[in-house]
């Protein structure tokens, strides 16, 4: 996997905040598109995470609804119960993880200073 993701990945608009309430909010480009609760968030991240180390395998199956893959058409796709939730670039795919794991440590930050 990449550490720092190209110049031209950064520019896509994928951005990840963390929210009051303690939920990720994933917005692509100017629409808000999902929240999720932070169980799924390091459930998205497990599965990314091993399919950008390892693409060969082509498939991450999460401990719960999401899954994740690499497919021949060379992009990668996050799944929900059935659902293809997004289809990714490469670059796409490492900008989304890196996001949601800033997202989520802000977050566990957040909630550890609430708590």
């Amino acid at each position: 996997m990449a550490d720092n993701p190209s110049p031209e990945a950064r520019e896509q608009a994928i951005r990840c905040f963390s929210c009051p309430c303690g939920c990720i909010g994933l917005r692509w480009r100017q629409a808000l598109l999902m929240h999720f609760d932070r169980g799924d968030v390091k459930r998205m991240l497990d599965c990314l995470e091993d399919v950008l180390e390892e693409p060969g395998c082509g498939l991450s199956l999460g401990e719960s609804a999401f899954c994740a893959c690499y497919a021949r058409d060379g992009y990668y796709y996050l799944v929900c119960r059935d659902q293809v939730v997004l289809r990714l670039s490469g670059d796409e795919a490492r900008v989304l993880h890196s996001e949601l794991a800033m997202a989520s440590q802000v977050g566990a930050q957040i909630g550890s200073r609430v708590m």
